[in-house]
């Protein structure tokens, strides 16, 4: 009895396994995931219709559908006022167009990757309807790229549009005839546009109203010829933001212990300013307008001055009035008439521990100095004095001061400046000053030789060798032998462009709409430049128009 028990009682927990185990249902494993996209079956109108009429388009896919991202992928050229209703149901994709379609005209509904299947999401590359609301439907192409004027960088997104007319406000006042937008590459192909002769105008159109409304914040690009469809081909576009149309004073800063800083939107041909208070008095204030001809820079060494009022003018013409308040200065106390005493800020270019081949050992500082006593300064190389260094300014307003000497390669030096040998021009004295630094052999620094072919001879060129942030490391003029060296440059890689300088002001300039002219033109060398120590590269640009 007790056997045939047991033997029930196994059979029991086997029993019990097994439903356990039919229960745990696992999912089947193996087999490929779904990589392929809807495949449209029917269209009602079909693509391609010339003559439609109908309010309502369907097209039936062979399986569910969704739709993704469809404000930013769908295209739709020329443009629908309203937009048409576009719904997602299932496996049909339904388009309401409005009543307000041009008549003998070819739609395009460029839906990009928007469309896509439900479970997976893989989208129908390029996905369109074409039709026309005439007996013709046009086929004509406009394409072409665009590049960042002055990074050459790729630019996606941008709106590149036609207009029938030719008048230069329309980009500003009226929606386009037909649009597109870039791709990846920065390339552009305006599909399905009728015989004639188009307007050219590319927006980065932030506000997504297809309106130049914006001028100084979005981005823009034209071509100065009028595009014949179809004979026309299109030159590369520049993408470039404009100047603004008004100068004007952008903010108006005190810095503690330091100068008057006024900022302007724009950089200024020829700065100069007058005084409306205390005129005689002031005009004599130390000042500096900066390398960008963008800031203005004025030293109020006077105590008892408690603001300042000034016109500013440009080439002559007045454009801005600044007012500034100096009671609230950091530094500076209105009733004992005197500002305080404060360490003197400075920049040197052996703050790194290193001074490199043919540099001159500088300190600039923030405020001008009134009084230097250089008999103090203690130069040693590899602990010996140097007794036949100089010490002298390099700039009118005595804020750059260079030490020089024949430095020797790999020598130890140390610089010390006694607290007190420094005053400047609010009588803030100098703390200690101590540097050591190493002069670097020019064996640990490349050269770059750069000749060209294709120059224009009656042109002007500038050769600018610029980082990976587009921060100009060197820079030349180019003269009549072509070529150009770089000496002592840090290994790294660097890009190489030219600059056609038309203006001949040794700088870019970017372009203006109105006036038909466009960003001055970069030719960059087509691969990075890498500099290697103690090696000499060569290198050709070709200029190619």
């Amino acid at each position: 009895m007790l056997r045939t028990n047991s033997l029930l009682l196994f059979c029991l927990l086997v029993a019990v396994v097994l439903l356990n185990s039919c229960a745990n249902r696992v999912a089947p494993t193996g087999g490929k995931k779904d990589e392929i996209p809807p495949v449209l079956n029917k269209c009602a109108p079909a693509n391609y219709s010339t003559n439609l009429n109908s309010k309502k388009i369907l097209m039936y896919f062979d399986e569910y559908i969704q739709l993704k991202d469809l404000n930013n992928q769908l295209v739709i050229s020329p443009l629908m006022d309203p937009e048409p209703k576009i719904v997602a149901k299932k496996g049909v994709l339904e388009i309401f167009l409005p009543d307000s379609l041009k008549p003998q005209t070819t739609y395009t509904l460029n839906f990009g990757n928007a469309v896509a299947d439900l479970n997976e999401g893989n989208s129908i590359p390029d996905f369109q309807y074409v039709f026309s609301t005439g007996d013709v439907l046009d086929s004509l192409v406009c394409s072409g790229s665009l590049l960042d004027a002055y990074s050459h960088k790729t630019e996606k997104a941008i709106t590149v549009m036609l207009y029938k007319d030719t008048i230069d406000s329309l980009p500003f006042k009226k929606l386009p005839d037909y649009f597109t937008r870039t791709n990846e590459q920065g390339n552009f192909k305006i599909k399905n546009i009728s015989p004639g002769t188009y307007k050219l105008f590319a927006l980065q159109d932030k506000n997504s109203n297809f309106k130049c409304d914006n001028p100084i914040e979005e981005a823009v690009a034209f071509s100065n010829d009028l595009i014949v469809v179809p004979d026309s081909i299109v030159k590369p576009l520049s993408l470039f933001y404009q100047r603004p149309a008004k100068l004007f004073v952008k903010k108006a800063t005190v810095e503690n212990n330091g100068p008057v800083i006024v900022s302007f939107n724009q950089s200024i041909e020829n700065l100069s300013w007058t005084f409306l208070e205390n005129q005689k008095k002031l005009a004599i204030m130390p000042s500096s307008i900066s390398s960008e001809n963008d800031s203005l820079l004025l030293w109020v060494n006077d105590s008892t001055i408690d603001s300042l009022k000034f016109v500013v003018f440009n080439n002559q013409i007045a454009f801005d009035t600044v007012v500034i308040n100096l009671v609230k200065k950091k530094g500076f106390s209105r009733e004992r008439g005197e500002r305080k005493n404060s360490v003197q800020s400075y920049t040197t270019n052996v703050s790194s521990g290193s001074l490199k081949p043919a540099d001159t050992l500088y300190l600039l500082f923030q405020n001008p100095l009134g009084r230097t006593i250089t008999n103090q300064f203690f130069l040693t190389q590899d602990s010996v004095p140097v007794k036949n260094f100089k010490v002298e300014f390099d700039d009118s307003l005595h804020r750059k001061l260079v030490i020089l000497s024949e430095w020797k390669e790999n020598a130890k030096y140390q610089l010390l400046i006694p607290s007190g040998s420094l005053i400047d021009i609010f009588n803030n004295e100098s703390d200690t000053l101590l540097f050591n630094f190493v002069q670097l052999p020019v064996s640990d620094f490349g050269s770059l030789i750069t000749s060209f072919s294709g120059l224009e001879s009656n042109a002007h060129y500038q050769l600018q060798l610029v980082n990976e942030n587009l921060q100009i490391i060197k820079q030349s003029t180019i003269g009549k032998s072509g070529k150009c060296t770089f000496e002592n440059i840090t290994p790294a890689n660097y890009k190489v462009r030219l600059l056609a300088d038309s203006n001949n002001n040794n700088k870019w300039d970017t372009g203006e709409y109105w006036k038909k002219i466009q960003p001055e033109e970069f030719f960059y060398y087509p691969q990075p430049v890498q500099i290697r120590a103690n090696w000499e590269l060569e290198i050709n640009i070709e200029i190619n128009k």
